[in-house]
């Protein structure tokens, strides 16, 4: 814009000052004309005149003698030679008194000068453009004449040189002019013409609503923003009081905060209220300034303001993405948190209880799992959707973090209020929800902790409300429990017994028995056995399976324990199988669902065998359904290559997880065993047989062998070799034995005779 400016003044400027120096150039062109002319006639007189006193005594007196007219022809001859020295002379003719000529030269340029002749001359000379004719006289009496040819070409060409000398003086000239008027022009008049262009295409372009009011709220101006934010137009606020903002949506005492503000400190800023044209009320950040002039006196005020909706949407959104959960809409985590310190201060100072419920989802992971996330997050949002109609307005529902949520509830009187409340909640879990057009049932699970006797900060509340949540899920699914100060022993026994778990490898607390695998025919011969893992803590002693299992795949540590066992299995079995190379002993190994699913599995197992020299037919692999079950996709793709390495596979535990048959078809499994839980009951419960008989011929009909484990008595291995149930382990057999004892078993079975067998329980 600035660049614009200044090329139309410099264009501008050197037309007018073209203008003014042509008429000028023109003028004095004129001038030199009229003076060269007036030169020439001037000089052609003094010539003349001069020549003719000079010669007008010879022609006298050649008229009154012609004694002496050689003598005067010479010396007027001498006169016109001297004359003709002149540039500016072609000729110079002197006639006599009765017109005929007495002498004469003719210049000739490159040839020097000669006398005049008429015959030669006269036509040339008669188109003369120049010539001059002065008298001779003698007194009053007129005696002939002198005619004069000049030349003026070099008398035109020295006044063209000098009118091209005067155009390029005029050219600089002018170029000074229009640069000093340039830039004292741009100094006084464009830069701020600019300034002040510049300023009104800012004041029309911003997006901020502007609005200029005098000192008493009156609109004077405003810019196109505030049109397009307001929808009025300016005439209609022009001259009328400024009542469009306000501070609670209100008008009330909008102008009397701003004068103070003015008046203290000549500006004000902050967020306030805005009434557009259709009635809507908007909230914007404004800037009130007052303007001054050089005197300081107060001129007017000006109104910045922005339109800060979208602001404050985002705003909202970003507070609700941070305190409230975006799947259920419940309060997250930090924003339970915070509730939590409100509630406990308000407890406080009323001296009234408050509880905090823990509940936990038992069936969530198999929903997930097995129908999706998609059905896993309807299954949230319907829970959190029940649960909130039930809680009271006072009360406070989050959703805690995966499938766990909390409830505070506030204000309590008694026990009995967080009883009600948690037996409503268990049974609004209970009802079965649709998911992919099938119903399910879940539980819910719930601890409860109360304050200020459970505790008075924030983790010690949950601490024990997730304390007590995990003791009732030991009494059964779908209950609920009271935090008591004996939880808090078991819980710090469960976090010993993890912290050990990092150690008990290296300190050597580990070891492995062995409980031999028989056929159930009528001689019971051995075909292996299934390595058990087992701890002798130093701390503790011996600690159960059962116990330190679960909490090593909790922490993590059952991959190295996992990969130990494997070790020391591969160790054992190719080692008795080299000793006893008549039979081949059969190891079995458990695999966890963590070991399952470490993509390090399969690699690891192919360089053990290679380390220790396994044929793989010497191991079988148990695995469970539960430990299929959170990624089945995956656990088919890791036990399929240990299928082609040629290991046999067994699905440990069938019938207590959530078996299914689309299961079994896809699943390269060799062997089903049947849990311990059925087999213990055969013979007292009809119920407890029933399954087990399908599970023997659902195998049989897959082409699957089928083991019994937990067989302690005479009537369970009967029913078992009814059914033709393969084979059979538990303690009517043999207890887990240690490594020695277990090869002792073994030099009976196959030590004297291949004809020798142990019959146990005989």
């Amino acid at each position: 814009m600035k660049e614009h400016f200044s090329l139309k003044l410099a264009l501008t400027l050197f037309l007018i000052i073209a203008l003014i120096m042509s008429l000028f150039a023109v003028v004095r062109h004129q001038q030199s004309n009229e003076l060269f002319e007036s030169q020439v006639t001037n000089n052609s007189k003094v010539i003349s005149e001069r020549i003719a006193s000079q010669v007008s005594p010879s022609i006298w007196e050649i008229y009154l003698s012609s004694v002496n007219r050689r003598f005067s022809e010479e010396a007027a001859s001498a006169v016109l030679s001297s004359e003709m020295k002149n540039l500016y002379i072609d000729a110079i003719v002197v006639y006599g008194r009765f017109g005929h000529v007495y002498m004469g030269k003719v210049s000739h340029a490159g040839e020097g000068v000669e006398p005049y002749l008429a015959s030669l001359h006269e036509e040339h000379l008669g188109n003369h453009p120049n010539r001059v004719d002065h008298p001779i006289k003698n007194g009053s009496m007129t005696i002939g004449k002198v005619t004069v040819y000049f030349n003026d070409e070099p008398l035109r060409e020295q006044v063209a040189k000098a009118f091209k000398l005067d155009l390029i003086q005029i050219f600089f000239i002018s170029l000074f002019i229009i640069l000093v008027l340039f830039f004292a022009i741009k100094r006084v008049l464009i830069q701020p013409l600019e300034s002040l262009k510049i300023a009104k295409n800012t004041f029309n372009s911003l997006d901020e609503g502007i609005l200029y009011v005098d000192n008493e709220h009156r609109v004077f101006n405003a810019n196109p923003a505030f049109s397009r934010m307001t929808g009025f137009g300016l005439d209609h606020f022009v001259d009328k009081d400024c009542d469009l903002f306000s501070f609670d949506e209100s008008d009330v005492g909008f102008w009397e905060l701003i004068d103070r503000e003015i008046d203290d400190h000549n500006t004000w800023s902050g967020e306030a209220y805005c009434s557009g044209n259709a009635g809507n009320v908007f909230p914007v950040q404004l800037t009130v300034s007052q303007v001054k002039n050089d005197e300081n006196q107060d001129i007017c005020r000006v109104l910045v303001f922005q339109d800060i909706s979208k602001q404050k949407e985002a705003e909202r959104k970003l507070k609700d993405l941070a305190f409230y959960d975006a799947l259920t809409g419940l309060a997250n985590r930090r924003h339970f948190e915070e509730l939590m310190m409100q509630e406990i201060a308000a407890s406080e100072r009323s001296r009234e209880k408050m509880g905090l419920l823990f509940i936990d989802l038992d069936d969530f992971k198999f929903i997930n799992d097995s129908l999706g996330h998609n059905e896993g997050d309807e299954l949230l949002v319907e829970m959190a959707r029940r649960f909130n109609e039930r809680v009271r307005n006072s009360d406070h529902i989050a959703r805690f973090g995966g499938d766990e949520f909390t409830v505070i509830a506030t204000r309590i009187e008694s026990e009995e209020v967080l009883t009600s409340l948690a037996e409503d909640l268990i049974q609004l879990a209970a009802a079965p929800i649709v998911l992919q057009g099938k119903s399910y049932k879940v539980s819910a699970t719930i601890g409860i902790s109360i304050y200020p006797k459970d505790g008075a900060q924030i983790d010690e509340l949950v601490k024990h409300a997730d304390s007590a949540m995990y003791q009732a899920k030991e009494s059964g699914k779908g209950k609920y429990s009271f935090y008591s100060s004996a939880l808090d022993l078991k819980i710090q026994h469960r976090q010993r017994i993890k912290s050990l778990l990092r150690n008990c490898l290296d300190n050597n607390e580990l070891y492995l028995q062995y409980q031999p695998k028989v056929g159930l025919n009528d001689r019971h011969p051995m075909t292996g056995a299934e390595a058990l893992l087992r701890w002798n803590s130093e701390e503790f002693g011996l600690i159960p399976p059962d116990e330190f299992i679960p909490l090593a795949e909790e922490s993590g540590a059952i991959i190295r324990i996992g990969e130990w066992v494997i070790q020391q299995s591969f160790k054992k079995v190719a080692e008795w199988n080299y000793k006893y190379s008549n039979k081949v002993v059969k190891l079995a190994i458990n695999l966890s669902s963590h070991q399952l699913h470490n993509t390090n599995l399969v690699p690891f197992i192919r360089r053990e065998m290679q380390t220790y020299d396994v044929d793989p037919k010497w191991v079988e692999f148990e695995i469970t359904e539960s430990a299929i079950i959170t990624d089945f996709d995956a656990s088919v793709v890791v036990l399929q290559g240990l299928k082609e390495m040629g290991f046999s596979l067994s699905l440990d535990d069938f019938g207590t997880g959530y078996s299914s048959l689309s299961y079994l078809t896809k699943l390269p499994i060799d062997i089903l065993k049947i849990d311990k839980s059925f087999v213990f009951e055969v013979g007292e419960s009809r119920r407890a047989e029933s399954v087990v008989e399908t599970i023997v011929a659902l195998s049989k009909s897959l082409g699957l062998e089928t083991i019994a484990e937990g067989i302690e008595t005479k009537v369970q291995l009967a029913f078992l070799k009814e059914l033709g149930c393969e084979l059979g382990q538990g303690y009517y057999f043999s207890r887990p034995l240690s490594e020695n004892d277990f090869e002792n078993y073994m030099n009976t079975q196959f030590g004297a005779s291949d004809n020798v067998v142990f019959l146990p329980g005989e």
